[in-house]
């Protein structure tokens, strides 16, 4: 795996990448620490969090438990464990940093813990039901999770703005921040489901346009930025994505449209998608008897002809945003930009490998084996220059 890497990260972008995005120089990594996934018994790992002292927390969601390793690779703790009591957890969401405090939101328990330097449970928050909604805005506020902290008090939450006391199908999905004394500044107002283009909603069921990017959005570690990644539905071989990214108080700090001519989608490709949308046989469907046929005939009618190039998006511990591309034979590009959405870089990894964190200078991915276990890697970066005026 570690050879793999090496060579991908030194392949230049082939010409097949280079009509889904802007022009960038290549990068490449060195590897400087690894957590290997038999010698620490990793399953598949998702995700990794580093903190401000380059800690890295290790989710293991089979046993509901953290594991966390100083910047030297040393395990020096395991924090939480299945159940409902203090500092146990149903789930494992939103993992973040609070100067030295952990803190780790459980949204089947709708509660947040703040772990202590020590890693000793210091408190448990219960999250409400129903709060205010944001300010210049009818409503109120249905299930806030909270996906980041500021050291001014105020929370960064993913909530659901609903409408009319009686109907959910009225909640609007929204980022806002609350101040500590409760008051909502909306952020972005990602819109219902039937406001998306790349959503089909028929009868009340959801389901995606095959071969369409939803909407994805990144979130700081301290709040402050929030990421939008969107893309057009491609008409013909032409598109567009775009990346929007605004600070705690609304204002955009940038925002970027980047033009693409897509690879086509082969025939077969789309006639599976569009088969795998009718039930499986002995299996009923949820909904109205006709709903497959009715969701079948509108992806046949919405789905793009070519592939959106883009896929994730992940904001840095640094200014960097990182976009990642859809993966091809060649393997999975990662564009990288500046904080003002401008190209800087690009690097090419195996498709088994994931990039969970990233600054300018290093990066901290996951390398998945074919037996699904997962190594945590931290790689030097090599050749990538922010400018005089920085990342």
């Amino acid at each position: 795996m570690r050879s793999r890497v090496a060579a991908a990260a030194m392949v230049l972008a082939t010409p097949c990448f280079v009509s889904a995005q802007p022009p960038a120089p290549r990068v490449r990594i060195v590897e400087e620490l690894r957590l290997d996934a038999t010698a620490e018994d990793f399953p598949t790992v998702s995700r990794v969090v580093v903190g401000p002292d380059g800690e890295m927390l290790v989710p293991i969601i089979q046993d509901m438990q953290l594991r966390v390793y100083d910047s030297t690779g040393a395990r020096v703790a395991v924090v939480g464990r299945r159940g409902a009591g203090p500092g146990e957890f149903e789930a494992l969401n939103v993992i973040g940093w609070l100067g030295d405090t952990l803190w780790i939101t459980d949204r089947t328990q709708r509660r947040t813990s703040f772990i202590g330097p020590e890693y000793s449970l210091l408190r448990t928050e219960v999250w409400p039901q129903y709060e205010e909604a944001p300010s210049g805005r009818e409503g109120r506020i249905r299930f806030a999770d909270p996906m980041a902290h500021r050291t001014d008090g105020s929370v960064l939450e993913r909530a659901f703005l609903q409408h009319t006391a009686n109907r959910s199908d009225d909640a609007r999905l929204v980022y806002v921040l609350r101040s500590p004394s409760g008051a909502r500044r909306m952020l972005f107002d990602a819109g219902r489901s039937e406001e998306d283009p790349s959503m089909m909603v028929l009868s009340g069921f959801g389901r995606p346009v095959p071969f369409a990017l939803t909407a994805q959005y990144a979130i700081a570690y301290d709040a402050s930025r929030i990421a939008r990644l969107a893309a057009t539905l491609p008409r013909g071989a032409d598109g567009s994505w775009s990346v929007t990214v605004v600070g705690p108080r609304g204002d955009t700090l940038a925002a970027r449209t980047f033009p693409f001519r897509g690879a086509p989608i082969p025939r077969r490709a789309a006639d599976s998608a569009l088969a795998a949308m009718m039930p499986r046989a002995g299996r009923a469907s949820e909904g109205p008897v006709d709903l497959p046929q009715r969701f079948q005939a509108l992806a046949r009618e919405r789905m793009p002809s070519v592939y959106t190039p883009v896929e994730t998006i992940l904001l840095g511990l640094d200014r960097t945003i990182w976009i990642g591309m859809r993966p091809t034979d060649e393997g999975r590009l990662m564009l990288i930009l500046n904080g003002r959405a401008e190209p800087i870089g690009m690097l090419l990894l195996p498709t088994s490998t994931r990039v969970r964190q990233a600054t300018a200078t290093r990066v901290w991915v996951t390398e998945t084996d074919a037996d699904g276990l997962s190594s945590v890697v931290r790689y030097r970066v090599v050749g990538l220059s922010c400018g005089s005026t920085g990342c």
